[in-house]
């Protein structure tokens, strides 16, 4: 856990709006208290908003690397009130209705166990994504990270020593507001059939692997590269110790984009978004501006 980034003080939470039947403070009959939420979400946030990775943002370096994320679209950083960082990929499920907000492969077999077992009446999706200003969570996109950074203090070892408090960052963030969830901001482009197979890798790069090249063409090693750091983000996920950890992993893989990767180190969870600044032409790819 990030221990810089932890915030002591919690602001009181948003007084409802009068007849909002989602609310906490709502008055409901019993009919529709019993009601499972997920019959009223017209968003679906949880089958569009996937979590891929856990990151610590304690030195410059690590910063750095987020910067780096956030080049990606529709990649986004979730700082939560406990001091805990998230990276997030939205893209609606394979298996999502994005019509009707409804899952294809509801109470069947091949439906992962989390989402079948998942508490609609404590959702934490709708809690931060649909309402007003959360109280214990903020989404972070490029901009907004951008904007802390100058607010941030470090020692000698370039290792962070000081942070904005936590009201200070939702005031400093309000001039960045970021896509509204109820009003559809998931690009409809990103959707898949249950049936659509995940993007190929690009054609020849096995035979790449084994090409001989000479001394010139190593000097400039990214001249003839297939911009694979600009194409795929790699994110450490442990190796699963569990039936529940592999559960994970199975609603990760139902995102089109997502694949595993496992080597001696650990597994890795792989996302193939658009990275902003890559540009490509025939047989080459570059990078419009550096990486910033």
């Amino acid at each position: 856990m990030n221990q810089r980034f932890i915030m002591k003080k919690k602001p009181p939470a948003c007084a409802s709006a009068p007849g909002d039947r989602e609310s906490p403070r709502a008055v409901r009959s019993f009919a529709e208290a019993a009601e499972s939420p997920c019959a009223s979400c017209p968003t679906a946030p949880c089958c569009v908003y996937l979590p891929v990775g856990k990151i610590r943002l304690e030195t410059v370096a690590e910063l750095d690397h987020a910067r780096f994320l956030l080049n990606f679209r529709r990649i986004e950083l979730g700082l939560f009130q406990t001091g805990r960082w998230e990276v997030f990929f939205r893209v609606p499920c394979r298996f999502l209705d994005t019509a009707e907000a409804r899952c294809r492969i509801h109470d069947r077999p091949e439906q992962p166990r989390i989402c079948r077992y998942y508490n609609p009446y404590r959702c934490w999706y709708k809690a931060a994504l649909t309402g007003g200003v959360p109280t214990d969570f903020l989404r972070v996109d490029r901009q907004r990270l951008d904007a802390m950074l100058p607010r941030l203090s470090f020692d000698g070892q370039s290792r962070l020593v000081d942070v904005p408090g936590w009201s200070e960052l939702i005031e400093m963030w309000a001039p960045f507001p970021l896509p509204d969830w109820a009003e559809g901001s998931v690009p409809a482009e990103t959707a898949s059939k249950p049936d659509d197979p995940d993007p190929p890798v690009a054609d020849g790069a096995a035979a790449a692997l084994s090409a001989s090249v000479c001394y010139v063409e190593l000097a400039d090693p990214c001249a003839s590269c297939a911009a694979w750091c600009c194409r795929s983000l790699m994110l450490s996920h442990g190796t699963p110790a569990s039936a529940t950890s592999l559960d994970f992993l199975r609603f990760v893989l139902g995102f089109p984009g997502v694949s595993l990767g496992l080597s001696e180190d650990g597994w890795q969870i792989i996302v193939r978004p658009d990275y902003r600044h890559l540009q490509i032409i025939p047989h080459k790819y570059k990078t419009l501006v550096n990486k910033e």
